[in-house]
């Protein structure tokens, strides 16, 4: 590598990707950027002088430094690509067409060993991730399909021992119609899930899963094993495995309001069931990665409409509500009698954004019902608080009380009252 050409360009080159860091990771401790600065000298010296035990080393050591600090690979790979291109159009600029091409050789090594580190360190988390996800299952109130989700669990944590292992001959069963999911999707699943859409979503994404699977063992047995692609692969897997979880969740969720008792008056869950609901959402979010929302309802001026017109008008507008929020939420959505006039629903499997929208337009619709007695007309609307909720492997048995989320979508519920009512605040 000619560092004729190079060298007087280093010292701007390490000092502008220390700036860049700079500005996106400005919360690191200032003893970082003097390691990244070291290390990228390094990394650059070492590529000049052609030093692959060097280079080698200093790459590792920036992917285990990101690592500590939580850097995504793809950022640590971008600022290396900025770099290499730089460098190669300062060598375009002299003419040293074959320096070029020993550059992109030398990058292409680097990048290896990034991803050969960053792999390991995504395969040990991701196992401890999945010994979470399956002691998660183990709690659930109603786990018909959902414990199916736990063979894949399994199956991934074999495809990681595999690759840790260098073994492409100990990888899990690779035909989808043989795993011990497949199998059973093929069979009993059929008749299970009786939504044809849904049913041939599953077998689809089952599918592609086996042929990353398969598309693992393939880079396995090659002489050079390129290991940015091994991450790709493996990240797909862990995605559509937890996709396969939610689906049978949500399934699971729909059979959960069939079996437990109701209130007599609304159809809706009675608040007895509450605790055992929360912690059931609060399980299978953590098993497959995702968020829910518990959201806080209350009539407006109920008291009021009750003395007015009578408990009759009361039940028939609380029964009103209900129905309401029958034809507009999905059926995995879950709806409780918290009180007299308040009610908790859970909505699995969103974000806050959406679950607003959606409990906006039940608020609207609600507001809109024609609600007569005895040829009256009576005004009816909803206060609505709503709060995201996004279990992690780490939360304490603290981060589980129902109460502390209760509370926080009560002062939510509190802020739509305040406000006027007849509002949505999340």
């Amino acid at each position: 590598m000619p560092s004729k050409y190079l060298t007087p360009y280093i010292a701007n080159v390490v000092s502008d990707f220390i700036e860049r860091y700079r500005l996106s990771f400005n919360k690191l401790p200032d003893s970082a950027y003097d390691e990244y600065k070291t290390l990228i000298q390094g990394v650059l010296d070492a590529t000049l002088q052609q030093d692959s035990q060097s280079l080698g080393e200093h790459c590792r050591k920036l992917a285990q430094i990101n690592s500590r600090y939580n850097i995504p690979y793809i950022v640590m790979v971008n600022e290396l690509n900025a770099i290499k291109n730089r460098l190669t159009a300062i060598l375009l600029e002299h003419e040293a067409r074959d320096e070029v091409f020993a550059l992109q050789r030398t990058y292409h090594d680097i990048e290896n060993v990034f991803a050969y580190e960053y792999l390991h360190q995504y395969m040990s988390e991701l196992t401890h991730a999945n010994t979470v996800r399956m002691n998660s299952l183990k709690d659930l109130l109603k786990k018909d399909l959902i414990m199916h989700y736990q063979s894949h669990l399994e199956w991934l944590n074999a495809l990681i021992k595999a690759i840790d292992a260098k073994q492409p001959e100990q990888m899990p069963e690779l035909e989808a119609d043989l795993c011990r999911f497949g199998c059973w999707l093929h069979t009993d699943g059929k008749a299970v899930i009786s939504n044809n859409s849904k049913y041939t979503y599953l077998v689809s994404i089952h599918h592609t899963l086996h042929a990353l699977g398969g598309a693992i063992h393939n880079q396995m047995q090659k002489p050079f094993i390129n290991y940015n692609i091994l991450m790709s692969y493996l990240e797909k897997c862990e995605f559509i495995s937890l996709s396969i979880g939610t689906e049978l969740a949500l399934i699971d969720n729909r059979n959960l309001v069939k079996d437990i008792s109701k209130d007599p008056l609304t159809g809706a869950l009675n608040r007895n069931a509450l605790e055992s609901v929360f912690s059931n959402h609060y399980e299978l979010a953590l098993a497959t990665d995702s968020y829910f929302v518990m959201a806080m309802c209350d009539l407006d001026y109920f008291k009021m409409l009750n003395d007015r017109y009578g408990h009759l008008a009361g039940d028939k507008v609380l029964k009103s509500f209900v129905s309401t929020c029958k034809h507009l939420l999905r059926e995995s959505d879950i709806i409780i009698r918290y009180g007299g006039e308040e009610f908790i629903i859970l909505m699995s499997n969103t974000r806050l954004a959406p679950a607003a929208d959606k409990l906006d337009q039940l608020r609207r619709e609600f507001s809109n019902l024609c609600c007569t007695v005895d040829n009256q007309f009576i005004d009816v609307s909803v206060s609505i608080g709503a709060i995201e909720i996004k279990p992690n492997i780490s939360d304490s048995q603290a981060n589980k009380e129902i109460n502390t989320y209760i509370q926080r979508a009560d002062m939510k519920l509190y802020q739509a009252k305040e406000h006027g009512r007849n509002r949505v605040v999340s």
